[in-house]
Order: C-alpha cells, then structure tokens, then sequence
C-alpha cells in the first residue's frame, strides 16, 4: 500500500511540473506595462544645492534671491540663491551684545521699503530690530524666556504721535512673540514722522509700545504659534491643551484675550494656516487638521501620521504643497489638492529640522542643524 501511495503522489507531482514551468515563463515574461511588474517612480521632489553654516542654521528667510540663515551664536549669513543649485555665500554679519554675543534663532524681514530686519535671540532679549547691513541695534524690548515664535505683521493705522499729540495714519509694524515664561507678547512699532506745521520730522524715530505680556493658557505659555491673515489673531499650540486662538488686538480696551480652542491628540506646537485649515505640529502624534472657518469654534478634523512620524515640529505650507518635518524622520511632502485629505507624494531623510521656507511655489529652503542650508523643488 505504501508503495501504490507514493507512485501515486509522485505522478500526480509530475503531472503538475509542467503546468508550474509554463506558468512560471510567462510570469516571468510579463510585458512592461504589466502592473503586477514593480516600475521605479519619479521622485516628486529634487535636491538641487546645499551650502554649510558655520554653527547650527536656525532660522531662514527669503528677501528675493537672498536668503538669510540665522545660525546661533554665529549670527547671520548671506547667501545668493538666484541659482538654487549653488548657494553662493556673500556676506556674514556677527550681532554682538555690548558685553555677551547674542545666539539668533528667529530672524523676518519688512518688506516694506524700509532696510530692517526683526530678530529673535534665545534668550535674554527676545526681539530686536537691526538696520541692515550695518545692524545697529534701534530698540530691544525684553523678555525673560526661550523664543518660541515670532511673527511681524505691517499695516496702516492712526497712531499717536508723539510731536503733537495727535492720531496720523502711519504705517505700523506688529510684532508677535511666544516666550516660555512670558507667554504671548505683542509689539508695536510705528514712524514717528509727520509732516507738520510745514516741517519734515526726522523719520528715523520710531514709538514703540509693549502690550498683552503674559498671555497664557491655563497657566501654559504656547509651545508654537501659526500666523493668521487677520494680524488681530493668532493660533498658538499648547502641548497637551491643544490649540488656542488667541485676539490680540486692543479693541475695547482689552489687551488680549483667547477666544477659541479646541484639543489635538498630542502636543500642539506651530502651525501653518491654508484656506481656512490649520496644520498643527502635534509631536507624536504626526500633525492635526483643524477647521478655523470661525476663529471662535475652531474643529478638530483629524490627524496624519505616517509610519515612523512621532516628533513633528516645524512646517511650511504654500498653495496645494505642504512640508512636514519629522525632528528625527526627514521631511514629508504633501499635496492638499484635498484639504482636509493631505496625500503623501514623497520623503526626504533628513534629521533636526529647524525651519522651512517657500521662496517660491516650487523651490523651498531648509535649515537644518550642521546640515546648513538646503534648496528643494517640488515637483507635484
């Protein structure tokens, strides 16, 4: 019995080779458009240049086909980007204290005419205005924490002057700073030059006025804040409270106040704001979406997490394109054709992400750590 068994088993084995061997033939012969056969796609995203920094690049900004990279203790470096593929370094300019270097961490522009750039040290002095190239320092209101963002706003506004007493419309500079002990403050800044009485005031004097200081949540100063069209609003991300909107104008007298929120899954930090959602870094829980159709009622929608994305912290948002950094996971490229359905198009590994910058639809500027500057095209 056995034996019958086996030779049995053993022809039906036979009978089965052939039909394996031809399947195997075509299987292996499929023709290239196959899609059981893997194709290689285009990478969504292109590298184009790099250049180095002497200390850590934080910071970044555009100012056309310059870029400025704020690089701690270092100060600022210059670079000519007209050529994204090959950043060219023109100038390096150190900001000294009086007694201790300043580490810059936050640098924005006015581009409004005026030659000025906005600054963010550590600590110690969050916020100072330079003129540029020679960075003389013009003011520097104090605060007494860690930066944690920083945003400038410019608009026209009847001011009070301080020649005559009286409202002019002028143009005034709104700053807006998160600060680890200090929470929010707000900053405004505006020319204090008129033409009066048939005379030219000098128009290199400025007025600065310091309000809302120390304007937290439950007790909480913001982690990160998103910039808003409206300059009287501002989104900061608490940690684990979530995500807070906060007025920081001075309408009816009041200097600041929260007028929305609403919980994420993680950590709120920054965020990014697009066609009435917010992105918020949410730490490990990758990112939020949240509708902010209405300041006041702010929704959570949902969450985005990719595999391996549980430090998100820093963000870029222009047009349908969205950049997500992963602090030790790289960047993450999304097109938001779909709003509220970010799909992913690509990845980069990169580590300790520190800003990411538009200069224009398609080319993005990213510093990281000892990673200096890097230039990208998106490609989607």
């Amino acid at each position: 019995m056995e034996l019958n068994t086996l030779k049995r088993h053993m022809g039906t084995v036979g009978r089965l080779i052939p039909a394996l061997a031809i399947a195997a033939f075509f299987i292996g012969c499929g023709e290239p458009e196959d899609p059981s056969i893997p194709v290689e796609e285009e990478p969504e995203y292109e590298l184009l240049g790099q250049a180095g920094t002497w200390l850590i690049a934080y910071d970044l900004q555009f100012n056309g086909d310059t870029a400025f990279v704020a690089q701690d203790l270092a100060g600022i470096m210059k670079f000519d980007v007209a050529d994204p593929s090959s950043p060219m370094l023109l100038d390096t300019v150190g900001i000294v204290d009086a007694e201790v270097p300043q580490a810059v961490r936050q640098i924005r522009f006015l581009l409004n005419g005026w030659s000025r750039v906005i600054l963010g040290f550590n600590d110690g002095g969050p916020v100072n205005q330079f003129d540029y190239p020679s960075f003389e320092s013009l003011n520097s209101p104090s605060a007494t924490g860690i930066q944690r963002g920083l945003f400038v706003y410019t608009f026209m506004d009847s001011v009070v002057s301080s020649y005559d007493q009286q409202l002019h419309e002028a143009q005034v500079i709104q700053i807006v700073t998160a600060d680890s002990d200090d929470g929010i403050n707000r900053y405004i800044w505006h020319r204090d030059s008129v033409e009066f009485q048939g005379e030219t005031l000098p128009n290199d004097r400025y007025n600065v006025e310091y309000q809302i200081p120390v304007l937290k949540f439950n007790g909480e100063s913001p982690d990160g804040l998103g910039k808003l069209p409206d300059p009287s609003f501002v989104a900061a991300g608490i940690g684990a409270w979530g995500v807070a909107i906060a007025d920081v104008s001075t309408e009816g007298g009041v200097l600041g106040e929260w007028v929305g929120h609403v919980d994420t899954p993680g950590e709120a930090g920054s965020s990014v704001f697009q066609d009435s959602y917010l992105y918020v870094a949410d730490g490990e829980k990758g990112f939020a979406i949240v509708d902010l159709a209405d300041y006041t009622a702010p929704e959570y929608v949902r969450s985005v997490q990719e595999e391996g994305m549980e430090h998100v912290d820093v963000m870029a948002v222009q047009g349908h394109r969205l950049v997500v950094a992963d602090q030790f996971d790289g960047l993450f490229f999304y097109d938001l054709t779909e709003p509220d359905n970010p799909l992913l198009m690509d990845h980069h590994p990169l580590r300790n992400t520190r800003a990411i910058v538009f200069k224009e639809d398609t080319i993005i500027g990213v510093t990281a750590d000892y990673e200096g500057l890097l230039m990208f095209e998106l490609k989607y």
